[in-house]
């Protein structure tokens, strides 16, 4: 019978920690490992951890040293021993048939990778219920641009065979992103469900700022706007250990400039919905959009876009300031009103960007770019025409995004 490892790195979570194992133990699927690793905790966390291994064999509990959420979890993948793997947080919790029902949906497609819907304040998957074949290389470019279907580990149940690389213990953000991309290259076929079947829990506001999660932390330091480090620049500032990672799995698969483009464009729409959703300056952040949109690397990002039909619109200095500006209030105004489109926050930003900084290039326009896909949700007359471009099995995958 498969056996699964849920991996669960433990840091002064004695709050929340008892929910999170109740929600693992409570599992329909019988047959799993459960390695907590406790990562130098100062409060309760390790005495109730051994409170739940006297009664529960399959609890694992490994203690070290504070080493960060990386360094925990690679313990956990040293000491497993099972088929499959999950990666659970310790202020998280699962729906009961969680596992049971990714392990089922992962066995029949012959998958790789399961992925589930979850809950969340401000980042969402909108992947739907599909089945992914990476025998075509394309495929890896949807699947990475649907950023928080992939990029983090805990909505997922992975096959450990293809689990080739570990977390990058130097990285304290964005390091599951880097996870994902690394080892996404070994996966022959992926299913998800739009089912919620995790829940990540974010601690409110007055939390001790120790326990925050890393998006919090930044969020929180004193004058953020200044720092240097918010979220895009602090991705921008890793996009050579991102690069490396596309140039170890995806040379030669065609999509590679794709890839290390990617995370440089649509960091910029997670990054105005995120902060946007926790109520940050609106001011700094319209500055921050700017100063984005103006860097060469954002700037190259875009290039990606006009092998797909779309090019930048030739916006520079203060026109480009005043769409900014303008774009951003329309963002904030949107998150406000929680305006969507086909339930995703997300989709509306990108589709506020598109129609403000993009326009056609005279190219066909090929949605398996998400930036041409909202596009074409804009002006029906093009989607008409694509669909008779393209046939019938292109606009059921634009439809399926």
């Amino acid at each position: 019978m498969n056996k699964i490892s849920v991996i669960i790195p433990v840091y002064n979570a004695e709050k929340t920690l008892r929910r999170c194992l109740d929600s693992v133990f409570s599992q329909t699927y019988k047959n799993i490992e459960v390695l907590c690793i406790d990562d130098g905790s100062g409060d309760r966390s390790l005495e109730i951890l051994k409170e739940y291994a006297a009664h529960e064999s399959r609890l694992t509990v490994i203690k070290k040293a504070h080493g960060g959420v990386s360094a925990a979890r690679n313990a956990g993948l040293l000491k497993m021993h099972g088929d499959f793997v999950q990666f659970t947080d310790a202020d998280d919790y699962m729906e009961p048939d969680m596992l049971e029902s990714l392990l089922k949906m992962l066995l029949e497609a012959d998958a790789d990778i399961a992925v589930c819907n979850y809950t969340h304040p401000s980042l969402e998957n909108t992947l739907g219920n599909r089945i992914l074949d990476f025998s075509n290389p394309q495929t890896y470019y949807e699947y990475y641009q649907n950023t928080f279907a992939c990029h983090i580990p805990w909505n997922k149940l992975y096959r450990r065979d293809i689990l080739v690389r570990m977390f990058d213990e130097e990285l304290a953000f964005c390091e599951d992103g880097l996870f994902s991309l690394e080892n996404m290259a070994r996966a022959r076929r992926l299913i998800s469900t739009d089912r919620v079947l995790y829940h990540y829990c974010v601690l409110p506001p007055d939390t001790d700022p120790e326990e925050l999660s890393c998006i919090n932390k930044i969020a929180n330091a004193p004058n953020f706007w200044e720092t240097g480090e918010t979220y895009w620049y602090l991705l921008r500032g890793m996009k050579e250990k991102f690069d490396r990672a596309v140039d170890r799995g995806f040379t030669g698969s065609g999509v590679e400039e794709e890839l290390k483009a990617e995370r440089i464009f649509d960091f910029l729409l997670w990054e105005i919905l995120i902060l946007g959703t926790i109520g940050v300056d609106e001011n700094g952040l319209k500055l921050e959009v700017y100063h984005i949109l103006s860097e060469p690397d954002f700037m190259k990002s875009l290039l990606i876009k006009e092998r797909y039909g779309l090019q930048r619109k030739p916006f520079f200095g203060a026109k480009l300031k005043a769409e900014a500006d303008e774009f951003t209030e329309e963002c904030l105004c949107a998150l406000k009103n929680d305006a969507r489109v086909e339930g995703s926050r997300y989709k509306k930003l990108l589709a506020l960007f598109s129609e403000r900084f993009l326009e056609p290039n005279g190219r066909p326009l090929d949605p398996k770019d998400y930036a041409v896909r909202a596009y074409l949700r804009l002006h029906p007359e093009l989607f008409k025409n694509e669909s008779e471009m393209y046939g019938a099995a292109r606009m059921e995958s634009l439809a399926a995004v």
